[in-house]
């Protein structure tokens, strides 16, 4: 599989001749409990490098990969390589989704092709204080709900945001009352915070 990303970052022409749907099925197995975190860290890496745009990131939300990223996302800091690619590989979507985004640049006005039981195992890692990749998870659900805020509410992450803002890593602050402050700015997003709790809070941090 290694092998086969070092030929996608070479010849990037090839990731539009391939088949998500194929693909999925030719790695699928490489991502159960049998594998290695190794090998489990080399199937994500490797689908994320198939990711091209909008098109191929819909065509893989379709596949069934849900329990393995959820379950992935779970393991604890002794399959960091693994959780490290998976972690990558949602960034990528949102990387993806960003670009495709409204040029407009209104927040929340895209989709997010994640499904809500990831969105909460995604979220579960920014909440852990210890956890290595807490603040790139951060970092990443701030972004997010700036484009599919709809998502990240339903999966808890605006409450635990709000948090972050108030008492997480003096750090992120800066980003978080940015973030908070776009989605005020729109009446649209807005609707998802609480007034007068959630919007002094967010205020406050500014």
């Amino acid at each position: 599989m290694n092998k086969f990303v070092n030929l996608l970052r070479r010849n990037l022409r090839v990731r539009y001749e391939l088949s998500m749907s194929e693909l999925v099925q030719a790695v699928i197995s490489s991502l159960s409990d049998r594998a290695s975190k190794h090998c489990r860290a080399a199937a994500y890496r490797l689908i994320r490098h198939s990711l091209v745009d909008f098109a191929s990131v819909e065509e893989l939300h379709r596949q069934s990969l849900e329990w393995f990223i959820v379950k992935s996302l779970a393991r604890d800091n002794k399959h960091a390589v693994e959780r490290e690619q998976v972690i990558k590989f949602i960034r990528t979507v949102v990387d993806v989704v960003s670009e495709k985004r409204d040029r407009r640049g209104n927040a929340g006005s895209s989709w997010i092709p994640l499904s809500e039981p990831i969105m909460r195992a995604f979220v579960a890692v920014a909440e852990h204080a210890e956890d290595p990749f807490r603040q790139i998870c951060v970092q990443t659900l701030a972004e997010m709900s700036l484009l599919d805020i709809d998502l990240v509410a339903r999966a808890g992450g605006i409450r635990f945001l709000l948090h972050a803002l108030g008492e997480g890593p003096v750090e992120i602050r800066p980003i978080l009352a940015a973030t908070f402050l776009r989605i005020i700015d729109s009446p649209r997003t807005r609707a998802y915070l609480r007034l007068g709790i959630d919007v002094e809070i967010a205020l406050l941090a500014v």
